[in-house]
């Protein structure tokens, strides 16, 4: 703990339990937070349906399946390091709608990829804009949420992450 004795909240499972009520029923920590549950919801759906789509599909090699995987993976590391360039000339919301803006715009392109004859490059362009989306999305969403707070921000992390885990896996 790095809070000084006197600056410390109770140990004991009511105290814990009001914290967490009193962070998860506000709207500015909540939006937030459901908002990383779908943008990890995303994330996990890419993670479990790229290998059928990628090699069973499109019949990439297990060896091409990989290096098309982790090509299209760093685009979430450009898109935080992108957010952490521009959040002070952007701004959070602002960067935040067009992280998700690119994610809609990308996914669409894969769709629209998939189904037309635009194939496997299409996909793989519409996949990593997207990811590129959620790497700016997830970043700022998580600013957004532990900014809500000026408190328990130890639990307000943690609160932040068991919900965009639970739910995005359930």
């Amino acid at each position: 703990e790095t809070l000084s004795a006197d600056k410390r909240d109770p140990l004991h499972l009511g105290a814990a339990c009001r914290t967490y009520m009193a962070i998860g029923k506000d709207r500015r920590f909540l939006l937030p937070a459901l908002s990383i549950a779908a943008v990890f919801f995303f994330l996990f759906v890419y993670v479990g349906g790229a290998t059928l789509v990628y090699q069973e599909t499109y019949g990439l090699t297990a060896q091409s399946f990989g290096t098309l995987f982790g090509v299209t993976g760093c685009a979430i590391l450009f898109g935080a390091m992108f957010a952490g360039r521009l959040i002070t000339v952007l701004g959070l919301n602002r960067l935040t709608w067009m992280g998700v803006g690119c994610m809609i715009t990308g996914a669409v392109t894969t769709f629209v990829a998939a189904t037309t004859q635009l194939g496997l490059p299409g996909v793989a362009a519409g996949m990593a804009l997207a990811l590129f989306g959620l790497g700016i999305a997830e970043s700022t969403l998580t600013s957004l949420a532990m900014l809500s707070q000026e408190r328990a921000l130890g639990s307000t992390a943690a609160l932040l992450g068991a919900i965009q885990l639970s739910i995005s896996s359930a």
